[in-house]
């Protein structure tokens, strides 16, 4: 019987733990085929006491303002997982939300961000992620200071970052003498593995005392950026020694001379400006400010692309490539145009994943979050966004011209329909008629099809 109590008592007590924490969240065991669900603010905070090896979900959208202004209205988010003995391993899957109202001001704090830290020889990935910092405020910490994570430490593994956009201010103050890394998607990584940054951008200003990047602040280990883009404003502070700048990564490196990859995969580095006062040229540049010289693996641009009009320490940078740290000049007129991020001679960028404009915004916005929860105001410092013109398009015969909201086709069969599909390859209009007013819809890209011809067009 004394057997049989204890057994009894410890399967309740397994279902209890199962009860509370279905009780924290919306839903889900915490697996990776069935994650905890996350639609409120307070099960958002829930994530910091199921740290390890958990899995995450939101379900809504989640504007913090009211519960930080009750909770933590001086300081601000307090983050998940606080250094890598106690970080967070498993997954966040934004699943297309947006979390907004986000702030910190932490100065005294390392490891700073949504999450803080990554455990140790830990795994974990965040995919589908909005973050936006609050008007007024901005992510502020000692050192390590991220959007969504601060510091991804030793790990072999790959974390991937997908899919995600941060828009606001990230500022970390250091020490005065060799910390301060700052970065909006991840400030420092220093994992074995490779952390990929894939399919993000980011918006705002990134202040480093040590170092800055407009997505990365420091890959001091492996680090992977692909088909990303920042237009951040990037500084750091005045140690010639140890300050670098980057419009993507603010450092490269690697550890004791081992063979670490560092690749820049279609990408573009659209900030306006970087500086690193009193930094030489070699710790500054327009996709990653600084790699270490001597490292036995080369690093790798390919289809790597600036600006060419941001000031690099108050400079135009005249040596730019494809296949180095500065990137292939793209000029303003150039960087608002579909063909740079579809066309089949550029980065080659996926139409299911981006689209170009929303708004007066002229550069690409990802397809998996709604139009209106991403930045719809004009870049300043670039040129008007194309129209929604892609000029006149011959196909056998029959010429499909789209210009000011309005598809005209020439020559049209009598007896063929018109057919205009969104990227989901929902039917957005149908019609028989030569002429046809596509006004109505949201910016973007669309398919046309005519009979069996299918063309491309953008509508900005």
């Amino acid at each position: 019987m004394k057997k049989y109590f204890y057994r009894s008592s410890f399967l309740a007590a397994l279902a209890m733990l199962s009860i509370n924490a279905n009780a924290q969240f919306a839903g889900g065991a915490g697996t990776e085929e069935d994650p905890y669900v996350i639609e409120t603010a307070a099960q958002l905070n829930e994530m910091r006491n199921y740290l390890d090896g958990n899995h995450f979900r939101l379900n809504a959208d989640i504007d913090l303002t009211d519960w930080l202004a009750q909770n933590s209205s001086d300081n601000g988010w307090d983050p998940v997982g606080a250094n890598p003995d106690a970080g967070i391993t498993g997954s966040f899957d934004g699943n297309g939300h947006v979390i907004s109202g986000f702030y910190i001001n932490r100065p005294e704090l390392e490891n700073v961000g949504l999450f803080g830290c990554v455990k140790s020889s830990g795994k974990f990935g965040v995919k589908k992620l909005g973050l936006i910092i609050a008007d007024g405020k901005e992510v502020k910490g000692l050192n390590n200071v991220g959007g969504i994570i601060g510091q991804v430490p030793y790990t072999g593994q790959t974390i991937e970052m997908s899919e995600c956009f941060v828009i606001g201010n990230i500022t970390a103050i250091g020490d005065g003498q060799t910390t301060g890394v700052a970065g909006p998607i991840v400030a420092m990584t220093s994992a074995l593995g490779t952390v990929e940054v894939v399919n993000c951008y980011t918006s705002g200003k990134v202040y480093g005392f040590a170092k800055a990047g407009g997505l990365v602040g420091q890959g001091y280990r492996g680090i992977k950026i692909e088909t990303s883009y920042s237009t951040c404003e990037v500084e750091a502070g005045t140690n010639e020694a140890e300050s670098k700048a980057g419009g993507l990564v603010g450092e490269c490196g690697y550890p004791n001379g081992s063979a670490i990859r560092h690749d820049i995969i279609a990408s573009i580095a659209l900030n306006s400006s970087i500086n690193a006062p009193n930094s030489p040229a070699a710790n500054v540049g327009r996709l990653v400010g600084y790699e270490k010289p001597d490292n036995p693996t080369p690093y790798m641009y390919e289809f790597a692309y600036a600006w060419a009009d941001m000031l690099v320490n108050g400079a135009v940078v005249t040596d730019g490539l494809e296949t180095n740290k500065n990137g292939l000049n793209q000029s303003s007129a150039d960087v608002v145009k579909e063909d740079v991020y579809f066309g089949d001679d550029y980065l080659f960028w996926d139409p299911a994943v981006w689209t170009l404009g929303n708004g007066d915004y002229q550069l690409p916005i990802l397809t998996v979050f709604a139009a209106d929860k991403q930045p719809s105001d004009k870049v300043a410092y670039l040129p008007d966004g194309e129209s929604s013109s892609i000029g006149s398009v011959n196909l056998n015969g029959m010429s499909i011209v789209v210009s000011d909201g309005v598809i005209t086709i020439v020559n049209k069969p009598d007896d063929s329909e018109v057919r205009v599909y969104d990227l989901t390859g929902k039917q957005v209009l149908l019609s028989g008629e030569p002429i046809i007013n596509i006004s109505s819809l949201n910016s973007g890209i669309y398919l046309v099809a005519v009979g069996k011809q299918v063309v491309k067009i953008v509508k900005g």
